[in-house]
């Protein structure tokens, strides 16, 4: 009797290690996009236009544990091609060339379709050939949050704070500004999803530790597995961002257009890699809105 309950709780520890072991996931991505940047400079006297190769490289990855929590990160590195711009003003050595940026994710699973926690983010972005102390780094922390509309629909959120500790000049960049993002993903299927993602930044102290900054930006996109027997999908999507220093009267739009391959790993579906909070990473407005300061200077 003794032996056949030792044998039934050894056999009972080994499933439940096993069950432990198998709800602890660890799954992401890895992906690289091409594409055109389209940059419009809205002055009164004189409209500047230019078009230029953007590259980014980017990485997501996604910890679930065998209780409530997830925990996410993400990181990219961007280049902007402005070296090579056509007109004056996008062709200087104040126009963005290097950006990059990552950051961590903490959700509690507040439901079987809620999702919220926190995230913290760090950036930094360099003007052409300015020198590294002449950086403008960017601090983000806040709330995130995500929830299942439908079988067919996601939510989800974000709002924060950021700040720039340094810069060319002191006081400048997204210097304790605010953000909010929100996005829809439809999954179209499995393989396939469709996101709407827009974001919402402002500094009051973006140019000469008083000028105003005000920031929008809106995104279309797709990604889909190419084919069922392997793990890499293709993206494609359009972005339109605002940059308006209110009070200096530097005002520019970008309308990038860009496609993109991404190998997941985890064994994670397409649809899979979006529900678990991995996809949408943290907020990037702020840098970009930090890459621009030396422009609108």
């Amino acid at each position: 009797m003794r032996e056949a309950i030792l044998n039934t709780t050894a056999v009972a520890a080994v499933a439940a290690f096993g069950a432990q072991a198998h709800a602890q996931e660890f799954s992401g991505s890895a992906g690289l996009q091409i594409g055109g940047n389209k940059a419009v400079e809205y002055d009164r006297s004189s409209r500047e236009i230019t078009t230029v190769g953007a590259a980014v490289l980017n990485g997501r990855f996604a910890y679930e544990t065998a209780g409530a929590m997830t925990y996410a990160g993400d990181f990219f590195l961007r280049y902007d091609d402005f070296a090579n711009g056509t007109e004056g003003d996008f062709n200087s050595d104040e126009d963005p060339e290097t950006r990059g940026q990552f950051g961590l994710q903490a959700l509690y699973d507040l439901t079987d379709a809620t999702r919220a926690g926190v995230f913290i983010g760090y950036a930094n972005q360099r003007s052409q050939r300015d020198n590294v102390s002449d950086d403008y780094d960017t601090w983000l922390v806040g709330l995130t949050g995500q929830v299942d509309l439908s079988e067919n629909f996601l939510g989800y959120g974000q709002v924060g704070y950021g700040d720039n500790p340094q810069g060319d000049d002191n006081g400048e960049g997204f210097v304790e500004g605010s953000l909010a993002r929100a996005g829809l993903v439809y999954f179209v299927s499995d393989a396939t999803i469709v996101n709407i993602d827009m974001q919402f930044a402002g500094t009051p102290t973006y140019i000469d530790n008083d000028d105003p900054g005000v920031f929008n930006s809106f995104e279309l996109s797709s990604e889909t597995q190419i084919v069922d027997s392997l793990p890499i999908s293709a993206e494609f999507g359009v972005r339109r961002s605002i940059i308006n220093s209110t009070d200096e009267g530097d005002h520019l739009s970008e309308i990038e257009a860009f496609v993109g391959v991404t190998y997941n790993f985890g064994g994670k579906s397409v649809a899979a890699k979006w529900r678990n909070g991995v996809a949408y990473g943290t907020p990037d407005l702020p840098a970009r809105a930090s890459a621009w300061t030396e422009w609108a200077d």
